[in-house]
């Protein structure tokens, strides 16, 4: 490595952020993202045991680009709109993200789509990162139980059952950025996470946890419209 990039390396902040990898002509090679740039920037030139198709591009990178963000969700954004623009050759084969958006119904359904356009719906986002906010639905739906399938196996559970305005006031509150509704659902899920772990449902755990981190991801997004309704 030159001297400039193994200092760029070694003083890169652990933050969130986008990373641009240049060869010696300044062409782009790669665009990515992380929630520490220096430990997922520095990993490039590691072992890279699981991505040994990147060997040949970490050879080629004589400079780093950074910028600095607030979330990994805002990184997500500026990841995809370089992609887009510099279509760097190791990010072909990724393709561009597509923004999508969560969609409460009247009657309390939620589903994660690509548009805004249906009448008397609400709609939240756009998000990026299509596995994270599905999964983010997935935690929704259970801590929320508004249509009749999902309060019917709230029930089964004897979780508590509130009135329809107040939860759904609830999800809305945390759709819509409330810190505090965040901080009570985060709880609920690691209680729900710590009781899987207790009687061994080791898997059951581990996908609470990646519903923890969805929640945030979600919270997180920094050009999310809050509830949208499109008129009828």
């Amino acid at each position: 490595m030159k001297s400039s990039l193994d200092t760029t390396l070694r003083t890169l902040p652990q933050r969130p952020g986008v990373y641009l990898f240049r060869d010696r002509r300044e062409s782009a090679l790669y665009v990515g993202r992380a929630a520490q740039l220096r430990r997922r920037v520095r990993s490039y030139w590691g072992p890279l045991d699981d991505r040994p198709h990147l060997r040949a591009m970490v050879r080629r990178v004589r400079d780093v680009e950074v910028t600095f963000c607030e979330t990994e969700h805002a990184a997500a954004f500026i990841e995809r709109d370089l992609i887009a623009r510099l279509d760097p050759p190791y990010n072909r084969s990724y393709g561009v993200e597509s923004e999508v958006y969560i969609r409460l119904r009247p009657d309390g359904a939620l589903h994660v789509v690509h548009d805004t356009l249906e009448v008397g719906s609400r709609h939240f986002g756009p998000y990026l990162g299509g596995r994270a906010v599905r999964d983010a639905a997935t935690a929704l739906r259970m801590l929320y139980p508004l249509d009749p399938q999902a309060r019917a196996v709230a029930a089964a559970r004897s979780a508590e059952t509130l009135d329809d305005s107040t939860v759904r006031g609830r999800l809305v509150g945390l759709l819509e950025g409330d810190p505090n509704e965040l901080h009570v659902a985060t709880e609920r899920l690691i209680g729900m996470r710590d009781a899987a772990s207790a009687r061994l449902a080791y898997e059951f755990a581990a996908d609470v946890q990646t519903r923890v981190a969805s929640l945030a991801w979600i919270v997180d997004a920094p050009y999310a419209s809050r509830g949208r309704r499109v008129a009828s």
